[in-house]
């Protein structure tokens, strides 16, 4: 059966009109303030930001900031296509309008990126190992203690040790990204 463009077009609004009705209806009855689920995503957004703020180098904020910019939006991306395919999903969001999980795309995992990438600066190591660390701790600890939480949830066979190389990735565009623009600079010794 042959549909024209408008067609398809019109069941996509269709069906997506259907799932944002679902996801709306999980969130009224199990991701509303009246659930833990809600309460831990908002400290996953506020704890995150208050271990910044004390712990951030405030000597290299621009550019930790910078890096942690460049996480977030790629994860962020990473995110929406890992959902788009079904192979994680995070069920629980502190706004049913939320396209995104803003708790992890925005706050804990950006953080905890900045947190390794300022080490690396501070003790003058080499960023691609610290970045394997990086990547092995976020896979197991982060997302494994989300997952245990059924605060992540896998999909169509995908295993807690793919984030490995997804993170070591992420780290090194966003270390790549903050270089160019480091070099960029107007007056920069770097």
């Amino acid at each position: 059966m042959i549909h024209t463009k408008e067609e398809i077009l019109k069941q996509i609004q269709t069906n997506q009109e259907k799932i944002n009705h679902l996801f709306e209806t999980f969130w009224v009855h199990y991701s509303n303030l009246g659930t833990w689920q809600w309460w831990a995503m908002l400290l996953l957004l506020i704890l995150p930001l208050i271990a910044l703020y004390f712990l951030l180098n405030r000597r290299h904020a621009l550019t930790i900031g910078f890096y942690g910019l460049c996480v977030h939006v790629l994860f962020s991306y990473i995110n929406g296509f890992m959902e788009k395919g079904f192979l994680w999903f995070h069920p629980y969001q502190l706004l049913k309008q939320a396209p995104i999980t803003i708790p992890v795309t925005a706050s804990l995992v950006p953080v905890w990126f900045m947190m390794f990438y300022q080490y690396s600066i501070k003790k003058h190591k080499n960023f691609y190992i610290v970045a394997i660390v990086l990547a092995i701790s976020e896979a197991y600890i982060v997302a494994g203690i989300l997952y245990l939480l059924g605060l992540l949830k896998f999909g169509n066979n995908f295993h807690i040790y793919y984030i490995i190389p997804i993170d070591y990735i992420v780290a090194l565009i966003a270390y790549f990204l903050t270089k160019l623009f480091q070099k960029a600079q107007v007056g920069n010794p770097n």
